[in-house]
């Protein structure tokens, strides 16, 4: 996983972009910090005047946007209509409420799987 703080990844060019994967190609998974907090209308430079309010909704949509990422990369879903794949999310939503859509769980597994294979990780446990 990539965080770019400041400069953009080559290529991303829209301030709406908040993190970019792609299933078919290397296993770099990009997240724009910077990009989540200004859409929260949270000044990214300076993350120690944020409200209590303002740091917990910014967690919660990086980790929104860190899993919407994975899930493109490890279970190559596509993005969808709703849910943590939908394809426009709103940094508004109610972040945390979102799920892994059931229909995912069978390709996400299969895509650790087919990643850890190879690696010496401490056992994964897959239910």
């Amino acid at each position: 996983m990539v965080v770019v703080f400041g400069g953009d990844r080559k290529g991303a060019g829209s301030n709406t972009l908040w993190g970019a994967a792609r299933a078919d190609s290397d296993s770099t998974v990009w997240v724009y910090p910077q990009r989540i907090a200004s859409a929260l209308r949270l000044d990214p430079g300076v993350p120690h005047a944020w409200s209590a309010g303002g740091d917990i909704r910014f967690r919660r949509l990086l980790g929104v946007v860190v899993a919407h990422e994975l899930l493109h990369r490890v279970a190559g879903a596509p993005n969808a209509a709703e849910g943590v794949v939908a394809a426009m999310l709103s940094p508004w939503d109610r972040v945390f409420e979102f799920r892994v859509e059931p229909a995912l769980h069978g390709p996400l597994r299969d895509g650790v799987k087919r990643l850890s294979v190879g690696l010496r990780l401490p056992a994964l446990i897959l239910h």
